[in-house]
């Protein structure tokens, strides 16, 4: 075998979770099964005593998505934050819009994440950093993270 042989076969090797992520990710119950769970941890956040007290009356919520195959979960009153997930074909898109200050760690504007496919499963794996996240709880964790900082900071 020649250079360029060993270098097409590394590639496909390399490209074949990504592969198998996408194929997999076509498949509505896993979209359906993150939106579930979204809406379970926001349930579980606004009946939580601490937090429906720094949320003032104002819980939080999802909603669909105009035009595109997602939702966004909103915080209202100050800090407000939108975060909007929407798929979009190949990978998802988060987009996080801060009313007030942008949180550390958090990116401001629109992040995306591929699809991974793992041992049969199906990740996300965010492209600036290649972190892994698992469907559905993981990545439920992370949508909400920021919403959980800013309560802590009001």
């Amino acid at each position: 075998m020649s250079w360029y042989d060993d270098e097409a076969k590394e590639f496909e090797h390399n490209s074949q979770p990504k592969r198998e992520g996408k194929a997999l990710a076509q498949q509505i119950h896993i979209w359906a099964k993150l939106r579930a769970q979204v809406e379970r941890d926001v349930i579980g956040i606004n009946k939580n005593p601490t937090w429906a007290a720094r949320l003032r009356g104002l819980p939080l919520y999802v909603e669909d998505v105009e035009n595109v195959a997602g939702y966004r979960i909103r915080k209202l009153g100050v800090p407000k934050l939108d975060i909007k997930f929407w798929h979009a074909g190949d990978h998802v898109m988060i987009d996080r819009q801060f009313y007030g200050k942008p949180l550390p760690g958090y990116s401001w504007g629109s992040e995306r994440l591929d699809f991974f496919g793992q041992a049969g499963g199906l990740l996300l794996q965010r492209a600036d950093d290649m972190k892994l996240f698992d469907l559905p709880e993981e990545m439920s964790k992370y949508l909400l993270e920021p919403i959980i900082q800013l309560l802590k900071e009001t």
